[in-house]
């Protein structure tokens, strides 16, 4: 039986107009093997796939790769590479252009002679997810949502950032997560102006407002979410800082309802965008409004105004707007959300409000 991430790189072969992909980069070894090496070299024809691995992995591959017709054991690498593209019949290959060094292009170039290489973008093939990678995005939201409930009743002023980072990572263990997606940003008062303001040694002071942008890998599919957490009583939150959070939160719903197949990503970044300059925060929101999510942190298709993709069901993208005030505050809120056929529904289910540590 043909599964989809099979036809999907047959189709690629097609349109690229080679005779078969050399996959090297381990996101995409397992994304369609289900196996996970750091070496290996997978070569798809039109007719099968063909996994080379060293003697590290050739008995666990044996026992757990999917999808692989013929498992090798190389010894000399580029020597049993240009003996299987022979016995194949292969002259044209293509490689991952969004994987490989320079330096490695130019061994394939010295070690393979005779062969033409072809530059393919293998990034798309993993945009429409299937149900049972659906299944693995969605549990590792869960574990993220378990995370945050318990890291609202954790906080406290007088510890550091890194403390609460620290927290979190532990609970991503214990919930069964395989490790978190990135590390985590815990961005405070301040320091909540900068996007990516990885955990610092910064002290949590009373009144003060969080950033946690955080997210888990799941059998090899991550997570990626972003609230805000009130240090104090929520009638402490108020001022420009509240005014600031409530056009984030109403720019993402606008993001969201437009979630459908059939429109263009950059049109829904567009959308958001203006919505945030007529609230009078233009120029203030600095990145894309999301990105596709899978084996990959950040994969295709990207809510970004230079990605033209058109949304299709099963695709996953997160839609994270946010502003930011320099050295003063700043805020952001993403979900994962599954495209489907008329809309599109959340992975998450954490409360999108500024949760506050103390009840008022």
């Amino acid at each position: 039986m043909t599964t989809i991430q099979t036809k999907n790189i047959r189709d690629l072969i097609k349109k690229s107009n080679v005779d078969a992909i050399l996959l090297k980069s381990e996101t995409n070894r397992y994304w369609l093997t289900e196996f996970h090496s750091t070496l290996g070299y997978l070569i798809c024809t039109p007719e099968k796939n063909i996994l080379l691995v060293d003697g590290r992995y050739y008995e666990m591959a044996q026992e757990n790769a999917k999808n692989v017709d013929e498992l090798i054991q190389f010894s000399s690498l580029f020597d049993d590479i240009l003996d299987v593209l022979q016995k194949n019949n292969i002259t044209k290959l293509g490689i991952e252009k969004n994987y490989l060094t320079v330096g490695e292009y130019l061994l394939y170039e010295k070690n393979i002679p005779k062969i033409s290489l072809h530059a393919v973008d293998c990034t798309r093939m993993r945009m429409k997810k299937t149900e049972n990678e659906l299944k693995h995005l969605k549990k590792a939201a869960e574990i993220t949502d378990e995370i945050f409930t318990k890291t609202i009743k954790f906080i406290k002023s007088g510890m550091s950032e890194k403390d609460i980072a620290n927290f979190m990572y532990n609970q991503a263990r214990l919930l069964g997560a395989e490790k978190e997606s990135f590390d985590y940003i815990i961005a405070s008062g301040h320091r909540s102006s900068l996007p990516h303001g990885v955990a610092s040694d910064k002290i949590i002071e009373e009144n003060e407002f969080i950033t946690l942008d955080f997210g888990v890998k799941y059998k090899g599919f991550c997570s990626d979410m972003t609230r805000n957490i009130f240090v104090g009583r929520c009638k402490n939150f108020h001022g420009e800082h509240e005014k600031l959070f409530n056009t984030v939160r109403e720019a993402q719903q606008v993001g969201i309802d437009a979630l459908k197949p059939g429109v263009k990503c950059s049109d829904i970044d567009k959308l958001v965008r203006k919505y945030i300059d007529n609230a009078g925060y233009k120029g203030y929101f600095s990145h894309g409004l999301g990105h596709g999510l899978g084996i990959d942190i950040h994969e295709a298709p990207y809510l970004s105004p230079k990605d033209n993709e058109i949304l299709q069901e099963n695709m996953v993208v997160t839609v994270e707007p946010g502003i930011y005030l320099p050295n003063l505050f700043g805020s952001r809120i993403e979900d994962d959300l599954v495209i489907t056929k008329n809309g599109s529904y959340s992975l998450n289910s954490s409360n999108r409000n500024v949760v506050c540590t103390k009840n008022d």
